[in-house]
């Protein structure tokens, strides 16, 4: 297992990336992992702030309406086989994961008014890192590499090769 660690998750991926690339090449490597590449799809949604405010909505208000139509809400609890379940009122999975129906939703600001969700944002998709640790401004990632045991100490002393000859940012 590697880490790396440092204040930019962009030089973390960059490097993450390097090095990765360069121990996949090592004979004897069977798989290497990496938690810094960016795997993961997920809708990011870019307010206009001046239409956020003048639709007398704030963003805590919008995420959580957005909150209960994606993840949904506990409305009741029910007895099946003689366990308690809850039941959960939310968007149907092919909705949650549509830009095009998020976008159509309407959300209520504090005086009860429908607001269109895309008259005060824009939704986009993108790919952000599986899962870098994140400690004050300090980001960790982890690179997981699953080789030959008998190999060990020649892949090792591979390893430490291509960690020793990557170029290292300021900071």
């Amino acid at each position: 297992l590697i880490q790396l660690t440092g204040f930019s998750s962009d030089d973390l991926e960059t490097i993450g990336v390097k090095i990765k690339n360069e121990i996949i090449k090592i004979p004897g490597v069977e798989s290497c992992y990496s938690n810094l590449e960016k795997t993961n799809e997920e809708i990011q949604i870019v307010y206009d702030e001046k239409k956020l405010a003048f639709s007398d909505l704030d963003h805590e208000t919008v995420s959580l309406q957005l909150k209960g139509l994606v993840k949904g809400e506990v409305v009741s609890r029910m007895q099946i086989d003689g366990k308690e379940r809850n039941i959960r009122v939310r968007y149907k999975n092919e909705d949650r994961n549509s830009t095009k129906k998020l976008n159509d939703v309407f959300l209520k600001n504090s005086t009860g008014k429908q607001i269109h969700l895309s008259s005060i944002s824009k939704m986009e998709r993108k790919f952000t890192n599986a899962s870098i640790q994140k400690s004050q401004n300090l980001k960790t990632g982890k690179i997981k590499v699953l080789f030959h045991e008998n190999e060990k100490t020649k892949i090792l002393r591979n390893i430490q090769s291509i960690l020793d000859s990557i170029e290292r940012p300021n900071g």
